[in-house]
């Protein structure tokens, strides 16, 4: 089942990855990385700055689509696992937040 829902995982990842790059910023990778534990079973969070290391608390990114400075930095995360019959990716919780400034002080948006 793990290996169905990592499966899955990487490839939503790489879907993500491939639209931020391609409309809000520039060279962002999204990872997914297995919690170490959770009460749902197995689940996968995504995010840009996971590792091993690190795998619950992504980083956030700038926001651009030239090499002029951001002004805007976005932090988001999905926590994903296999619905009830283990078929179908399903998100278990999702975290999207905007911010005005690097220091992540000013939020714009929260979702």
């Amino acid at each position: 089942m793990t290996s169905e829902l990592e499966r899955q995982a990487r490839a939503f990842a790489q879907e993500l990855q491939k639209t931020l790059n391609g409309t809000v910023c520039q060279h962002v990778r999204i990872a997914a990385v297995l919690r170490p534990r959770s009460e749902a079973g197995p689940v996968f969070t995504l995010g840009h700055g996971l590792t091993r290391v690190n795998p619950t608390q992504p980083e956030a990114f700038p926001l651009r689509v030239d090499n002029r400075r951001p002004r805007a930095w976005m932090n988001l995360s999905f926590q994903l696992r296999l619905d009830d019959e283990g078929s179908y990716l399903a998100v278990h919780s999702s975290y999207c937040a905007i911010f005005a400034d690097e220091d992540l002080e000013t939020c714009l948006r929260s979702l």
